[in-house]
């Protein structure tokens, strides 16, 4: 666990590093941004057109559309694909059918009377009907002015933003309209297709901001249609004396007016101190608009939001990392337990790597390069006991390699007079008695032997840290003891040779004990 959590916060810190070397220039962020809604924006027309052509072809089909139940099936169905497609009408003179999904249910309604004056509903839910009703109407279809304008023109998708809509742009009861008309055999065929604006933006993932940004689209008429605006406090219109959205809005168009002979692009505008950054790009006729317009003010850009989330992050991969190190330190005092003569058995301290309480030893006498006794070997090994004392205590293990291969012990047996544990351990506490004394060996070291796979032999040694400093003694080359001190420095023991370091270490390390 303390292993993931470092290399979580390290792997963090790392990508925080590298988003922190990104631009943060508002020019480049805003084109990001714009590039990935010019793709949603574009995948929403293309879905568009999708539903219109599919249901053209359904409803061009009499067989098709004298079966009322796979017709029902087929407008459920259509609903469900496209998440923002809310209402499904189709009109054909005295033929009239209209789906809509309201939360887990979907409700549908056939009508072939004169007029769109009475219509019975249905609700189903999980294709089962759960419950029926009437509905009255003031006015036929045919009296709106945009339905008149979309038989007029035949084969031209055309888009509409209900008058609600606009005035209130955060009511998720506010739908926008695509409609289509066509004729089959001198019959007029309407498909009206309702949207749901919120949930469209939502899928823009442009209302997620702080600030809403301003979104509209100019029809095939040249009208603006606006989907979203950014929200004006009204201090702020009793400020300017006049409604600010409206003057903003003035000042969008007439910015955007000097671009309108260009394909697409980014630009910026200045307005009452504030910098507002618009891309746009004309889209193909069939899809039914000319041109969408996106605008967001430079502050949401370069706002302090980013930075902010920069730093929290570093302080989560900091506080990570930190967590890491503590439960790997305590991990390893409360497994090693320095302050206990208990030792964990072979198999279990195999499953750690060499570390600051523990080392691996070959062999006591025995040189696998050399293939012979070596009597400097016995020096490392006490070199080692000796580093865990005057540090934080430890477990050396003789007979497994550095790789925690088992080596044993048989080879060391075999240079004694007597080749078993027992001698072994006499000869071993012989060497500690005569380079660190008697009373040292029996206060602060123990030993242990275990019989591990295919009857090999491990020698454990435990040293719990030591309250007073050792110094180990030597033989130098001309037969002079010598004193030398040792401590722990990660996985490795090293020998302190300044007197000044020595004391200052004896001071800081046994004196306050």
């Amino acid at each position: 666990m303390s292993l993931v959590l470092m290399s979580a916060g390290i792997i963090l810190l790392i990508f925080n590093r590298i988003d922190t070397n990104d631009s943060t220039y508002a020019e480049t962020n805003f084109a990001e941004k714009a590039d990935q809604f010019e793709n949603a924006f574009e995948n929403f027309t293309e879905q568009v057109k999708q539903n219109v052509y599919r249901l053209k072809i359904h409803f061009s089909d009499p067989l098709k559309t004298e079966d009322s139940t796979g017709t029902r099936d087929f407008c459920f169905d259509e609903l469900k694909k496209t998440k923002a497609l809310t209402s499904i009408g189709i009109f054909r003179n005295d033929y009239k059918i209209l789906a809509r999904k309201e939360n887990a249910s979907f409700i549908y309604a056939l009508d072939i009377s004169p007029e769109l004056d009475v219509v019975e509903w249905q609700r189903f839910e999980k294709d089962k009907l759960v419950s029926s009703w009437y509905e009255s109407f003031e006015e036929t279809n045919n009296n709106t002015a945009w339905i008149r304008d979309l038989l007029d023109e035949n084969d031209q998708i055309q888009w509409n933003l209900s008058a609600n809509a606009q005035i209130n742009p955060k009511d998720n009861r506010d739908f926008f309209y695509i409609g289509y008309s066509y004729k089959v055999d001198d019959a007029d065929h309407l498909i009206i297709l309702e949207y749901s604006r919120q949930l469209l933006l939502a899928e823009f993932n442009i209302t997620s901001q702080k600030e809403q940004p301003w979104l509209s689209v100019t029809d095939l008429d040249g009208k603006e249609l606006i989907f979203s605006r950014p929200e004006v406090s009204a201090a702020d219109s009793l400020r300017t004396g006049q409604n600010e959205k409206d003057s903003l809005q003035i000042n969008i168009s007439s910015h955007f007016a000097k671009f309108r002979g260009k394909e697409k692009g980014n630009f910026k505008f200045s307005y009452k101190g504030a910098v507002y950054w618009n891309s746009f790009k004309k889209i193909s006729k069939d899809a039914g608009i000319r041109y969408f317009l996106l605008t967001m003010p430079d502050k949401q850009l370069t706002s302090g939001a980013d930075h902010f989330l920069k730093a929290y992050l570093k302080w989560i991969a900091l506080a990570l990392i930190l967590t890491g190190v503590l439960l790997l330190a305590v991990k390893k005092r409360f497994f090693y337990r320095p302050n206990s003569m208990e030792m964990p058995s072979v198999r279990k301290i195999l499953e750690d790597d060499e570390n600051r309480y523990l080392e691996f030893k070959s062999s006591l006498r025995w040189d696998y390069r050399q293939e012979k006794v070596n009597p400097e070997l016995e020096k490392i090994i006490m070199k080692t006991i000796a580093a865990f004392g005057n540090t934080d205590g430890g477990i050396l293990m003789i007979g497994v390699d550095d790789d925690k291969n088992i080596l044993g012990l048989e080879k060391d047996f075999l240079t004694l007079k007597k080749s078993d544990a027992d001698y072994y351990e006499v000869h071993l506490r012989n060497l500690m008695h005569k380079m660190m004394g008697v009373k040292y060996v029996s206060k602060y070291i123990r030993t242990q032997f275990e019989t591990v796979e295919d009857e090999k032999t491990v020698c454990k040694i435990k040293v719990i840290p030591a309250s007073e400093p050792l110094y180990l003694k030597f033989k130098n080359r001309n037969g002079q003891t010598e004193e030398k001190f040792f401590v722990r420095s990660g996985n490795s023991s090293h020998e302190i040779e300044s007197i000044a370091e020595i004391n200052d270490y004896i001071n800081s390390k046994f004196k306050k004990r």
